[in-house]
């Protein structure tokens, strides 16, 4: 019995320990703020991004930081997205060539925030800083709204071209985009002269939005 008793308090004391720095760490991540968890997020992906790519996928597209703040007239303060994918017909990138482009903005939170954000809360923002840097197509890569919403990806009904990603999901939903702009290369490289003239690379886009 007193073996039995003292394997017990070796046990339970384990088990305080492991508590004690649980709740460390879930303290030190909530003292990060939401701003860095965010930031670890725009890192993530972006390992993901380059971890694919070096397999030799993507070699026509283009990730880059966005750090350009463009500001309207109107407007005190300039915004910009996290980044931006940029897909071309080619692997020599030429921007004539551009089939799409795509604007990421990378959401996440500490679990232990009281004040909660939800997905919605950026919608407005995001479709704003689409528009701002002529981006086809407007993604939210987001850990909110955990529990209420968990499709891997979904589209924004009231946003043009906007989708809501969860991040284990974005490489997904960016092959997705990028197989879809494949059968456009042939129109965009094509060297008849005659048909060329047929469609102004205006007329493209408004075509690969049909």
């Amino acid at each position: 019995q007193k073996a039995l008793d003292d394997t017990k308090y070796q046990y339970n004391d384990k088990i305080r320990t492991l508590e004690e720095t649980v709740l460390g760490l879930q303290r030190q991540k909530a003292s990060l703020g939401s701003k860095l968890t965010g930031e670890d997020l725009e890192i993530w992906c972006t390992n993901e991004y380059l971890s694919y790519a070096q397999t030799g996928g993507l070699s026509n597209c283009v990730w880059t930081k966005d750090n350009k703040v463009i500001r309207y007239a109107d407007e005190v303060k300039g915004s910009k997205g996290d980044f931006i994918l940029n897909c071309y017909a080619t692997e020599e990138h030429n921007e004539e060539e551009l089939l799409t482009s795509i604007l990421f903005a990378m959401k996440n939170e500490s679990p232990d925030t009281k004040s909660k954000q939800h997905n919605s809360d950026f919608y407005d923002k995001l479709d704003e800083n689409r528009n701002k840097k002529h981006c086809k197509y407007a993604v939210l890569v987001s850990d909110l709204d955990r529990g209420s919403n968990d499709l891997p990806m979904s589209r924004v009904l009231d946003y043009p071209d906007m989708y809501v990603v969860r991040p284990e999901y974005m490489m997904t939903f960016i092959n997705i985009i990028t197989s879809v702009t494949k059968k456009f290369v042939d129109l965009v490289l094509q060297k008849s002269h005659e048909e060329l003239n047929l469609k102004t690379k205006k007329e493209i886009l408004e075509e690969f939005t049909t």
